[in-house]
């Protein structure tokens, strides 16, 4: 799925006014300038697990994203 169309799946979900994901980082694996996250979130009743890989320059930012969808 591109990230476009990704996008527009998350903005056209039916959920509530004022509906926020809740999430939490339940491991972090840092060597040198590299790094990898596996992130739990739930997105209205949707429950995901994210695998996130990323690169560290002086901030973490998100190189890819391998998602299981519950």
């Amino acid at each position: 799925m591109s990230v476009d169309a990704y996008v527009g799946e998350v903005m056209s979900a039916a959920l509530p006014p004022n509906t926020s994901p809740n999430w939490a980082v339940a491991s972090l694996d840092i060597t040198g300038d590299a790094a990898t996250a596996k992130v739990e979130d739930e997105f209205g009743t949707t429950r995901f697990t994210d695998y996130l890989l990323l690169k560290i320059a002086g901030e973490l930012k998100i190189l890819s994203k391998l998602y299981h969808l519950h």
